[in-house]
C-alpha cells in the first residue's frame, strides 16, 4: 500500500483524526497507556510512519502533562528512573531506523510489535516478583529503540503491567516513564528534520481532541472495573495490530 504525507493541513484529514484522537484519549486516560499505540497502528495504515510518529508524540504529550500530576503520589520512582536511563540510550538506533528503514517496512514492524505486546497483556502474564535490575536495562533500551522508531511504548507498558504491582502504581509509572521519555524522543525528531515547529504547533491543537478525551477517561478511572475496560483497550489495539500486519 502506498504511504501518504500525514498533514494536518487537510480539512478531511482534520476532521477524522480529531474523531480518532478523541477516541484514543478516552483509553490513554483510563488506562495510562495505548493512546498512542492506537493512532500509530490506524495512521501507518495510510500514512508513511516517519510523518505519524512525531505528531502523534505532541498530541500525546498535551494529555500527559495533565495526568503526570495526578499521579505522582503513586510513583515507583525508582523503577521508573532505572528504565528511563536505559530507554534513552536506545533511542538513537531508534531515530536512525525511522529515517531508513522502508516505510511498508516500518507498517509491518509497528503492527507486528503491537499485536505481541497486545497479546502479552491480554494473556493476563504477571511476574511473580519485581523485576532485577539486568531485565529492567534490557527492556528500558529496547523500549527506546521500539518507541523511538515505531511511536509505540507497549514493549515497556507491557513490562509496567505485568510486574507485582498494583494497577493504580502500575499506571501511575507508565505516565511518568512516558511523560519523561517523550521529552526526549521530541528533541530527537526535531535535530533530525522528522518534526518541524510549524508540525508541533499544528499537532497540539488537534491534540485538543485528544486531551479531551483523556479528561473524560481519566475520570472515568475511580469510577468503574478497570481491569474490564483496560482488556478491551487491549483487545481493541490487538485487532488492529492483526489487520496492520495482514494488510
Amino acid at each position: 500500500m502506498p504511504h501518504l504525507e500525514f498533514s494536518l493541513q487537510q480539512p478531511a484529514v482534520l476532521v477524522w483524526v480529531a474523531a480518532l484522537a478523541f477516541a484514543a484519549g478516552l483509553v490513554r486516560g483510563y488506562t495510562g497507556f495505548g493512546g498512542p499505540a492506537i493512532m500509530v497502528v490506524v495512521l501507518t495504515y495510510w500514512f508513511a510512519p516517519v510523518s505519524v510518529m512525531g505528531k502523534v508524540l505532541v498530541m500525546d504529550l498535551m494529555a500527559n502533562v495533565k495526568l503526570f500530576t495526578s499521579v505522582l503520589s503513586d510513583v515507583d520512582w525508582k523503577h521508573v528512573l532505572l528504565l528511563t536511563g536505559a530507554c534513552i540510550l536506545g533511542i538513537p538506533v531508534g531515530l536512525w531506523a525511522l529515517t531508513w528503514v522502508a516505510d511498508d517496512v516500518m507498517q509491518q514492524f509497528v503492527a507486528l510489535l503491537a499485536l505481541v505486546c497486545a497479546a502479552i497483556l491480554l494473556s493476563g502474564f504477571r511476574l511473580k516478583r519485581p523485576p532485577g535490575i539486568g531485565l529492567s536495562l534490557t527492556v528500558g533500551a529496547i523500549s527506546g529503540v521500539a518507541m523511538s522508531g515505531a511511536g509505540i511504548a507497549l514493549i515497556a507498558m507491557t513490562f509496567l503491567f505485568s510486574g507485582p504491582s498494583s494497577t493504580r502504581q502500575s499506571r501511575a509509572n507508565a505516565v511518568v516513564w512516558l511523560f519523561i521519555v517523550t521529552f526526549v524522543i521530541l528533541a530527537g525528531y526535531l535535530a533530525t528534520g522528522v518534526l518541524t515547529l510549524d508540525d508541533i504547533w499544528r499537532a497540539a491543537l488537534m491534540g485538543l481532541a485528544y486531551l479531551g478525551g483523556a479528561i473524560v477517561g481519566a475520570r472515568k478511572f475511580d469510577q468503574s472495573a478497570e481491569a474490564t475496560v483496560r482488556r478491551a483497550a487491549v483487545a481493541l489495539l490487538f485487532v488492529l495490530a492483526l489487520v496492520g500486519v495482514i494488510l
